[in-house]
């Protein structure tokens, strides 16, 4: 992708009702010299 990279993740975990909850994201980086110099950050979740 050139001078950017991208990482997607999703986190999962049981709230105090014992419901499963779920998170859904990713961040997007352009790199310059080595150095990160944008990130772009994207969720979806689940309304709380």
């Amino acid at each position: 992708m050139g001078n950017r990279c991208m990482v997607c993740y999703r986190l999962k975990w049981l709230d105090a009702q014992r419901e499963q909850k779920t998170l859904r994201g990713v961040e997007i980086f352009k790199i310059k010299e080595g150095f990160i110099v944008e990130q772009l950050s994207y969720v979806k979740s689940e309304v709380f």
